[in-house]
């Protein structure tokens, strides 16, 4: 504590600064709020409902200052409190950038630095057992595979250029820091830091610039880690039939629609359909697995860490697309983006637009940033725009590892290796310390399972543990200014699993999902990638996937490009991606490909009219494509079947029979409580959307319950959705056909497609009733279908008053304005986590944003939630980008001087 106190004294010696007289109290400085008091939905302040223009809070500070400024830096805030800095160095930008990200939203990236490196517990009392044991899984997980840091490992990796932008991005924040310490300029801890059990002293630890590393691997973890997910198939496919798992657990594409196929390309290293494959063959590794139950589970359960940030669990996903210029009203180019990843209180993302006028460092940027890192991660610059959403490659691989009798090496390639350990202290607020040891092997990964009595363990493989030059990704892609420089800096991608588009003023579109995806010649049915491996040395990773012969895209013939996390190549067509002439690479969790459906047949209804109007209400369009898919096949059997169903089912599909595939809410405004839409058409989608839900859900559980009996998958999970497709488009393609229709938990009957349809139409129908009345106006879809944004860290300690939510909002099951009703209930908290489009022509480039909440994290800013309802609603507005426009929508004004030598 004795040098904590030092460094913020001076930290407050180092910032001087003045605070005007005339300034009415800053927005910063909150009331003290506790968990009895009301949530944020009890705000009725100026900014809480959306308004064009947001009431300034003229909180800002009077006579900022920051150490090693080169000149005088210009800011502004427009009336949605997006962030504009003009400076004459890129690295000046950086800094001002550090200071207004840590006084908006401080809380946000210290939670994220501490859950990676694992400091958690030092913030946070009182929950010692929960939070240690993130701790230790964050540390374990987050270091190289021989136990270094991942965050060091990674900033020694990276150049001198981009360690220039981290440094003066730290300075910022050490200068609101120092201003906290102070009292100055009214900075101040948001209000879920001043709960009793949060250390406030620690929380005021100084930024470094591993820090800034760490907040970046905390979201490509989220992107690019499946070994949860690779356990989870571990320890469920011994519990059934080889079969089963192959069809209802596996990795077939329900659409056969992939990424390069929708643009009319082929990937030359895929044969799709090169044998039909034979589930049978699986046994091998089901076999090998069975025994091993425990010590999966174990690490499964050291895995769950990972989600202590993000209690959505919903599959993430996004949608993007680019569109040349001969498919434009026009002959711009539109590219458009949103990903969807847990929706937060704060927001995921900070707008910011950064213009570095002079100097060698020159920069002008625009778009999302990520608190705790400088630039700006998805966005425009003058020259180029781009956007990101998961690619689903396979960048990680768990081992079963077998150990030798004292426990300290593992059996490898014959031999033996010895097990790394590293002790770890991890301190705890307001108790004592605890020592634990942390265990790596050398050529795996970090051990998250560790069993001597049996001799056993289970280690992790994952590509971003080989430290690589990812943050100079971010620094490369803000200054390219062609296509081709794009894909340069691209190239440096190691572990973000993300489909990169990007258009330039040129009129190139491109395509480049770059990853270090390694090749796995040996992958096959009888040793899936997608399950743990052995760790015997008979499944390593061989070398890299070079860049050249990864899939990707150049202006192809088609004129658009369109990606929402499906299978990129075809591989997984015939459900067995190994099958094909090259080392699998495509991961396990493609989305079935019914947004890229909605997507392409957007675009191509558009034919050669499309705008940027048209891009962002494809982002707001809630039409359910698998309705098209469902629909017709259950309509069959009702036909087929009259006057079967009783009088209040009939009504009910009544409901879903004209409904024209749209999920609108079907509530005026944002509380599910409030009042209904008197519109007729709107009232009568919701209705339908929501009656379609419920049996689409009661189809797949009465389809599927039984085999899934042993396992801990939901009948209604995504997965088990796209094999319900597949069963009623062309049963064939399942190896268990239509023998899926038989509930054999049943003795006798033998059930068939209809009597099993028939029951799902009158169990939904019953259920709808008794959930939302009798009287089917009352089914509408917003009631239900909420939105709740946790307050992340906090939330998983149910300390939930600083969630956001419920919300009424729109969309559906993979609809393109997707919001996947989570769990047993219809409620989501993963969905677009901001909406861009950009029109890029050759005089320059405009974008439209949309951001779920605000900029500032407090409560009573008008920046607090002032974008939350445009969200909602899909409405977008125009980020003034040009210097005359940022000066025109100024609405919030200061200069930061550089810090004068005494």
């Amino acid at each position: 504590m004795r040098n904590l106190a030092i460094w913020l004294a001076t930290a407050a010696l180092l910032v001087s600064c003045s605070k005007n007289d005339n300034n009415p109290t800053p927005d910063s400085g909150s009331p003290d709020m506790t968990e009895a008091d009301d949530g944020p939905n009890n705000r009725t302040d100026a900014g809480d409902v959306g308004d064009d223009v947001a009431v300034p809070d003229m909180s800002l500070p009077d006579g900022l200052t920051i150490p090693d400024l080169t000149a005088a830096v210009s800011v502004t805030f427009d009336a949605q409190g997006v962030l504009h800095v003009a400076c004459q160095t890129s690295e000046d930008c950086f800094a001002v950038q550090g200071y207004f990200h840590a006084a908006h939203r401080f809380g946000q990236m210290d939670i994220l630095r501490r859950n990676t490196t694992g400091r958690l517990a030092a913030l946070i009392g009182g929950f010692e057992g929960r939070v240690v044991a993130v701790d230790k899984a964050m540390r374990t997980l987050m270091s190289t595979r021989d136990g270094v840091p991942l965050e060091v490992a990674v900033w020694e990796a990276t150049s001198p250029e981009s360690k220039q932008a981290v440094t003066a991005y730290t300075r910022g924040v050490n200068a609101w820091l120092g201003d906290l310490a102070a009292g100055k300029n009214g900075a101040d801890l948001p209000d879920e830091y001043k709960q009793p059990v949060v250390d406030q002293a620690a929380a005021v630890t100084p930024w470094t610039e591993t820090d800034t590393v760490a907040v970046g691997l905390n979201l490509l973890e989220d992107l690019s880690n499946e070994s949860s997910a690779d356990l989870s198939r571990g320890i469920n496919y011994p519990k059934l039939t080889a079969a089963q798992a192959f069809d209802l657990l596996g990795t077939m594409s329900a659409t056969q629609v992939s990424t390069m196929g929708a643009s009319g390309e082929t990937y030359d290293r895929v044969q799709a359909l090169l044998r039909w494959p034979n589930a049978a063959e699986m046994q091998p590794a089901l076999n090998r697995l069975q025994p091993r139950a425990r010590l999966l589970q174990d690490a499964q359960e050291t895995m769950a860490a990972l989600g202590f940030l993000n209690e959505g669990g919903e599959p993430k996903g996004s949608n993007n697309w680019v569109i040349g210029g001969t498919l434009t009203a026009s002959g711009n180019t539109m590219l458009a983006n949103d990903p969807h990843l847990g929706l937060s209180n704060p927001a995921l993302w900070y707008m910011v637009e950064l213009n570095a006028t002079g100097g060698a460092n020159e920069l002008h940027i625009s778009g999302v940033s990520l608190p705790g890192v400088p630039s700006a991660i998805l966005g425009h610059n003058d020259n180029i725009a781009w956007g990101a959403t998961v690619v689903y490659m396979d960048l990680s691989d768990v081992y079963i590892e077998e150990l030798t009798p004292d426990g300290k090496s593992v059996v490898f390639n014959g031999g033996t290796e010895p097990i790394i350990e590293v002790e770890h202290t991890f301190e705890i607020a307001r108790a004592d310390s605890v020592t634990e040891t942390l265990r790596f092997v050398a050529h795996h990964g970090p051990i998250i399972s560790y069993d001597a009595a049996n001799n056993a363990a289970v280690s992790h493989r994952w590509a971003a543990n080989d430290a690589r030059r990812t943050i100079d990704l971010i620094f490369g892609l803000a200054k390219a200014t062609t296509i081709d420089e794009a894909r340069d800096a691209l190239a440096l991608s190691a572990s973000t699993n993300q489909n990169w588009i990007v258009a330039d003023r040129a009129g190139d579109i491109g395509w480049f999902p770059f990853n270090a995806v390694p090749e796995r010649t040996w992958a096959s049915l009888a040793m899936p990638p997608w399950l743990p491996l052995p760790g015997d040395g008979s499944a390593e990773w061989g070398p890299m996937v070079p860049i050249d012969e990864q899939p990707q895209m150049l202006n192809p013939a088609s004129g658009y490009i369109a990606t929402a996390n499906t299978d990129p190549t075809g591989s997984t067509f015939d459900g067995d991606p190994t099958n094909d002439s090259y080392g699998y690479i495509t991961a396990f969790g493609e989305s079935g490909g019914f947004r890229q459906d909605a997507i392409v047949k957007r675009v191509l209804d558009a034919g050669a009219t499309h705008t940027a109007a048209i891009s962002m209400d494809m982002q707001g369009d809630s039409y359910l494509v698998l309705r098209d898919w469902v629909r017709p096949h259950i309509q069959a059997v009702v036909d087929a079947n009259p006057a079967t169903l009783s009088p209040e089912a009939e009504a009910f599909w009544a409901t879903i029979e004209t409904w024209n595939g749209k999920c609108p809410s079907g509530i005026d405004g944002r509380d599910p409580m409030g009042p209904k839409t008197a519109d007729a058409a709107i009232a009568a989608a919701s209705i339908g959307c929501a009656a379609f839900h419920h049996v689409l859900y009661e189809l797949s559980n009465a389809t599927f319950a039984d085999e899934l009996t042993p396992v801990t998958t939901s009948a209604r999970s995504a997965q088990i959705i796209r094999a319900l497709v597949i069963l009623l488009t062309d049963s064939s393609r399942l190896q268990g056909g239509e023998a899926y229709w038989d509930n054999t938990l049943t003795d006798a009957a033998v059930e068939t497609r209809e009597t099993i349809t028939l029951a799902a139409i009158e169990t939904a129908t019953t259920k709808i009733r008794s959930a939302m009345g009798t009287d089917s106006d009352d089914w509408r879809w917003g009631k239900v279908h909420t939105l709740t944004m946790a307050a992340p860290g906090f939330s998983s300690l149910s300390l939930t008053s600083y969630n956001a939510g419920p919300f009424a909002a729109p969309g559906g099951l993979m609809a393109i304005n997707v919001a996947n009703p989570r769990g047993s209930s219809w409620g989501f908290s993963s969905g677009p986590s901001m909406r861009h489009v950009a029109e890029v022509s050759a005089d320059g480039i405009k974008s439209f944003w949309t951001l779920p909440g605000g900029q500032r994290h407090f409560r009573d800013s008008p920046y607090y939630d002032n974008l939350l309802d445009p969200w909602l609603s899909t409405t977008h507005f125009e980020m003034p980008f040009e210097p005359a426009d940022v000066t025109a929508a100024a609405v919030e004004t200061l200069e930061v001087a550089p810090l004068l030598p005494r």
